[in-house]
């Protein structure tokens, strides 16, 4: 199962990635995204809107 959150607040972010981080050898993996990474793919699916 794969969960996405947004977090709008920095400090609150690092407070749940710190808590997930405990959870590692129980089997879960954190994959940290950055808003800029959503930029970066509408610009590339309006590029490839313009083809």
């Amino acid at each position: 199962m794969q969960i996405a959150v947004n977090f709008q607040d920095k400090t609150i972010a690092q407070k749940v990635l710190w808590m997930l981080e405990h959870f590692k050898s129980d089997g879960v993996e954190v994959i940290k995204l950055d808003s800029s990474d959503d930029t970066v793919i509408d610009l590339f699916k309006d590029g490839l809107n313009e083809i």
